[in-house]
């Protein structure tokens, strides 16, 4: 009888538990306008000690970038293949990220202010940019052969995020809070080919 190699162990499911009780407990504070979005208060509400919470985020920086990160992935504008059904439904993926952001408008807010250096913002358009070059290369013909598909990726995906972050500055208002404003700004400024309008 073989016995397993002891080299392959099975993961620890800790830090993916302490990981998600600490979106969950973001995602509780973000709820609430007027929480104090603090790693005191976030560990709190996820019921895990600080030194679990650095041991997944370094400080508060990083857990905004892997939320935001973890988000864009989750909600993908761009699918995996393309579908005989048609181009990929950007309009409806820059629905569903504008309702991210506005259901955690709290937290996001409160980022802003924690001086994040210009790799977060770096990290955050990456992450977006990969998913418009995505876009870009399942609509094939559709795109000009002399578009260079990084730079219209990286182009895009700067100036949605300086849009979200200008909104998330000035959404103290309705109707600025709604998420379908945010919504219609994003669309109003993206390419037609991407979404899908002639």
């Amino acid at each position: 009888m073989s016995r397993p190699d002891a080299s392959i162990r099975a993961e620890d499911p800790r830090p993916a538990r302490t990981r998600a009780a600490i979106f969950t407990s973001v995602e509780r504070l973000s709820a609430n306008a007027a929480a104090d979005v603090t790693v005191n208060a976030i560990v709190r509400g996820a019921g895990v000690s600080r030194s679990a919470f650095y041991a997944q985020f370094p400080d508060l920086e990083a857990l905004a970038v892997a939320m935001l990160v973890d988000t864009l992935e989750d909600l993908g504008i761009a699918p995996a293949t393309p579908t005989a059904t048609g181009p990929p439904d950007v309009r409806a993926a820059i629905h569903r990220l504008s309702s991210h952001i506005a259901s955690r408008r709290t937290f996001y807010r409160a980022a802003l202010d924690w001086r994040l250096t210009s790799t977060v913002d770096e990290k955050i358009v990456d992450a977006y940019a990969r998913q418009i070059r995505e876009v870009i290369r399942l609509l094939g013909d559709a795109v000009p052969p002399e578009l260079r598909h990084d730079d219209a990726a990286l182009f895009i995906a700067g100036g949605m995020v300086s849009l979200v972050t200008r909104w998330l500055r000035d959404s103290d208002a309705e109707p600025y809070a709604d998420p379908q404003v945010l919504t219609d700004r994003l669309l109003s400024v993206v390419p037609g080919r991407l979404t899908g309008k002639t």
